[in-house]
C-alpha cells in the first residue's frame, strides 16, 4: 500500500488508475469483438473496476499469508539442514481459530445484507474484504476439522486432503468450520 502511495506522490504514476484504464480498454475491445454479453454497459465496467480497487486489501492480505506460509516452510527446511531446530506449525488436526471470529463473521454477514452494493463507504469496503477473508479462515478451519476426524478415526492422510478440495472450490462448505468453532462438535468424535 505504501508503494502505491509512493509511486503516485513521487513518480506521479497511479497504478490504480493504470489498472482501471487497462480494464476499460479490455472490456471495450471485447465489446467491439462481440465477446461480451449484449447487456454489458459502461456502468457495469465501472462497477467491476470499483470492486477490483476496493478488493486490493484482501489481495494484499492473501498474498502476505501465502508468502508467510511458504517462507516458513522453506526457511524451516533450510535451518533444519544446518542443525537448527525451528518449531513448525501445529498439526492440522489441532487447528482452532478463536471463537470470537464467529461473532465477527455473523456481524459482517448481517451488515452485508443491509448495505447496498453501490455503496462506497468505509464500512462497505471493509465488508467487501472482511467477508471473503473470514470465509477463507473458516475454510481452513473446516480442513482442520477434517484432519481432526481423520486423526481420531486413524484414516489415511489422503482422506482429509481429498475432502478439502470441495471446501476450497465451494465456499459455503466453510460453514462446517463455523460450526466447529461455535459448538463443541469435536467432542463427539473424540474417543473415550
Amino acid at each position: 500500500m505504501l508503494e502505491l502511495v509512493l509511486f503516485e506522490v513521487i513518480l506521479d504514476l497511479s497504478l490504480i488508475q493504470e489498472m482501471s484504464n487497462l480494464v476499460r480498454s479490455m472490456t471495450d475491445d471485447l465489446l467491439a469483438q462481440g465477446m461480451m454479453p449484449p447487456q454489458w454497459n459502461e456502468e457495469m465496467t465501472e462497477a467491476m473496476i470499483r470492486v477490483m480497487i476496493h478488493s486490493l486489501p484482501l489481495v494484499f492480505i492473501s498474498i502476505a499469508f501465502f508468502y508467510s506460509v511458504l517462507t516458513h516452510f522453506i526457511a524451516r527446511r533450510i535451518l533444519r539442514a544446518y542443525g537448527i531446530d525451528v518449531p513448525g506449525m501445529p498439526p492440522a488436526h489441532e487447528w482452532m481459530v478463536p471463537r470470537s471470529l464467529v461473532f465477527y463473521y455473523l456481524v459482517a454477514i448481517v451488515l452485508e445484507m443491509f448495505i447496498s452494493p453501490q455503496d462506497t463507504s468505509f464500512i462497505s469496503v471493509a465488508l467487501l474484504n472482511l467477508v471473503p477473508l473470514l470465509r477463507f479462515v473458516f475454510a481452513i478451519q473446516t480442513i482442520g476439522f477434517f484432519f481432526f476426524i481423520a486423526h481420531q478415526r486413524r484414516w489415511s492422510r489422503a482422506v482429509p486432503l481429498l475432502m478439502s478440495i470441495p471446501v476450497l472450490l465451494f465456499p459455503p462448505l466453510s460453514l462446517i468450520g463455523v460450526l466447529d468453532v461455535a459448538f463443541p462438535i469435536r467432542k463427539s468424535f473424540t474417543k473415550s
